[in-house]
């Protein structure tokens, strides 16, 4: 027979078993309930946070008449107010404005504080080193190159536009050629000062950084930023160019999420950060110099060897892809060699950004394909399996269009193919397509 100071020590265990397993449940729910919190926050479930930010938009809006021009494409000008907010998030932001901006990217590529912190001062300083300017002004035209940047969306800038007969459809060239020749049919054109107005134009002009980013074209993508001289001339305009871009960058899933940037992640810094040196070369560099010294560095974060005809290709691909790690340079290798011969060739052929000519025309959205196929879940639920057939499906299918139309007298625009990449992508293996007058390339 069990004593009872026994039973008393067992019931006493017993209690304090229950507790500690309440405790623990206890701290596992509150885990829980801060972590989904946290998302629903910065997703604007909470009511306060959601008229916080409408509260910011309408400001916004206040102050920058074009912005009510975009809402007729609501994706757009979802990605512009991201923009704007990531300005005033890199400019001004503390840690905990950090956390937020960078909560919903994937924790193995999240934006480094580091990162961050070298951008914002670095920026700070910038914004101090213009003549003529203060702070506030400068912070004024990065606001408005911003918001001017996605007129080409926004019908009654188009029809502004064409009473002063500039007819343009592609974003950057249409915000160069309304500021050059018809800018009075901004709103906010009337707001700046003339050494405002100057600085704008000056550093919108050069160069495409996107295309340069993803390697979208051969040397000639840097020719425009060389011819310009702005790097020797006015190396300020240049940072506040390149700073708008990075803003772009930031905003561009905006239309996804408003509060926390999905694309600007530390790869993605990593990247801009890479180009930007290329582009800097430009002052005493020429601009093969500084496109292979950008592809070097790619072919690096892939593992492959800069020296070798195919890995530059490959790191070409890659760049488009927005891909970064060995891993992903071994995939892609894996993939690229088990296509069939002739069409290893024709790629291999087209895709040897090196040997472009300078004045070759640079297309348009060609790495968009690629992007839609690798993200296309239908493809397969694994991420190497879609690399493997986003590869099979897009590169043919980009090489036979390049190798057909080499001496286009317009740039090949491929973002009704990417569409197609993401809604009907087997139809990108027929290698049949219709070109557009206009150099659209539509699969059929």
């Amino acid at each position: 027979m069990t004593p009872g100071w026994v039973k008393n020590l067992k019931k006493r265990l017993a209690m304090r078993k229950s507790l500690l397993a309440l405790a623990l449940l206890f701290l596992f729910s509150c885990t829980f309930v801060i972590a989904t919190d946290q998302r629903m926050n910065h997703l604007h479930i909470a009511c306060d946070d959601y008229k916080v930010n409408l509260d910011w938009i309408k400001l916004c809006e206040a102050k920058h008449l074009e912005l009510e021009w975009l809402k007729e494409e609501r994706p757009r000008f979802d990605q512009t107010v991201m923009c704007l907010h990531a300005l005033d998030v890199i400019l001004d932001g503390k840690y905990e404005d950090f956390l937020e901006f960078v909560c919903h990217q994937p924790e193995d590529v999240r934006l480094k504080w580091h990162s961050f912190q070298n951008m914002q001062n670095h920026m700070r300083g910038v914004l101090r080193a213009v003549p003529g300017v203060d702070e506030a002004g400068v912070r004024k035209v990065l606001e408005v190159a911003i918001v001017l940047s996605g007129m080409n969306k926004a019908s009654k800038a188009v029809a502004l536009a064409a009473k002063e007969e500039v007819i343009e459809t592609r974003l950057k060239q249409f915000c160069n050629t309304t500021l050059e020749r018809c800018p009075q049919i901004y709103p906010a054109w009337k707001n700046l000062s003339d050494k405002q107005r100057n600085l704008l134009k000056v550093a919108l002009r050069p160069g495409d950084f996107g295309q340069m980013t993803h390697l979208e074209g051969g040397p000639g993508i840097f020719h425009p930023l060389k011819q310009s001289a702005i790097l020797l001339n006015n190396p300020i305009a240049f940072e506040i160019g390149f700073f708008v871009h990075i803003c772009h960058v930031a905003g561009s899933m905006g239309h996804l999420d408003q509060r926390s940037s999905l694309s600007l992640n530390e790869n993605t810094y990593r990247g801009l950060m890479a180009v930007k040196k290329s582009c800097l070369m430009l002052k005493e560099s020429s601009i093969s110099d500084a496109y292979r010294v950008y592809l070097s560095q790619r072919a690096a974060w892939l593992g492959l060897d800069p020296d070798s005809p195919l890995h530059q290709v490959l790191s070409r691909i890659g760049a488009m892809m927005r891909l970064f790690s060995t891993d992903d340079g071994r995939v892609l290798k894996e993939a690229f060699l088990k296509l069939p011969p002739d069409s290893l060739a024709e790629i291999l052929e087209e895709l040897g950004g090196l040997k472009l000519p300078i004045d070759a025309l640079c297309p348009t959205y060609m790495p968009a394909i690629l992007v839609n196929l690798f993200n296309n879940y239908t493809l397969g639920a694994a991420s190497k399996e879609r690399l493997t057939r986003a590869i099979h499906l897009g590169l043919p299918f980009i090489a036979r269009v390049l190798k057909e139309h080499k001496k286009c007298e317009f740039s090949l625009d491929f973002n009704p193919a990417a569409r197609v990449a993401k809604e009907s992508p087997e139809k990108l293996s027929e290698l049949k397509y219709t070109l557009s007058k206009e150099g659209a390339v539509t699969p059929n």
